[in-house]
C-alpha cells in the first residue's frame, strides 16, 4: 500500500465515527456560502439622478428611492410575489470602500461635468 492510500484510509478512519457531524457541517458551510453569495438583495433598480447636483444630492435622491422600494418590497413580501434573481455576477459590491479623498475628487468631477453617470 502506498504512503497516499495509508493517509487517506487513516483520514477516514479518524473522520468515520462523526461522519454524520462532519456530513452536518458540511451541510451548514454550504447553506451559509450560499446565503452569503445571494445576500439580501430583493429589488435593484437604476436610480436617476442629476450628477451635477454633486454627491450629497445623489445620497439624497438614492436613500429616498430606497425608503420607495422597502415599501414595495413590503407589498411583495405580504402578497408572496417575491422571486430569485441569480446576483453573483453583479458588480454592486464592487463600488465599496471609496476613501475620503476619492469621494472628494468623484464630487469635483460630477459637479463640473467633466464626468457623467449613464
Amino acid at each position: 500500500m502506498s504512503a497516499t492510500t495509508a493517509r487517506w484510509r487513516a483520514l477516514g478512519a479518524l473522520l468515520r465515527p462523526d461522519a454524520v457531524r462532519w456530513a452536518g457541517l458540511g451541510a451548514l458551510v454550504a447553506v451559509g456560502s450560499g446565503l452569503i453569495l445571494t445576500g439580501p438583495l430583493i429589488v435593484r433598480e437604476r436610480v436617476r439622478v442629476d450628477a451635477r447636483l454633486g454627491l450629497e444630492a445623489i445620497e439624497q435622491r438614492v436613500e429616498q428611492r430606497r425608503r420607495e422600494l422597502l415599501g414595495r418590497v413590503v407589498e411583495q413580501v405580504e402578497r408572496g410575489a417575491l422571486r430569485y434573481i441569480d446576483t453573483f455576477s453583479e458588480p454592486s459590491n464592487l463600488c465599496r470602500g471609496v476613501s475620503y479623498r476619492q469621494r472628494r475628487r468623484l464630487d469635483r468631477r460630477l459637479r463640473s461635468g467633466e464626468l457623467t453617470l449613464s
